[in-house]
């Protein structure tokens, strides 16, 4: 399904890092993908939360991740997607 591809080097190649940690929007995202059936477009015209902006690369799939139950927010308005 593509979860994980990495994080981007750059250089056009991509370093995995297994010991690192990951913050709230890439948890989001691995759940996200893994829960949608195949093909399923992540995107959305509209955020929850005000630290998530529609243009954000973690918007889509974080939505989709609230409206599956999967995830909330901090109970105060954000989602504080860059926290680890």
């Amino acid at each position: 399904k593509g979860i994980i591809n990495g994080y981007d080097n750059g250089d056009g190649t991509f370093s995995f890092k297994p010991d690192g940690n990951i913050t709230r929007a890439e948890f989001a995202k691995l759940v996200a993908v893994a829960d949608a059936p195949d093909g399923y477009v992540f995107s959305s015209a509209t955020s929850s939360f005000t630290d998530v902006a529609t243009t954000d690369w973690s918007c889509g799939y974080i939505e989709y991740a609230v409206r599956r139950g999967i995830v909330n927010g901090m109970g105060d308005g954000r989602f504080a997607p860059k926290i680890l």
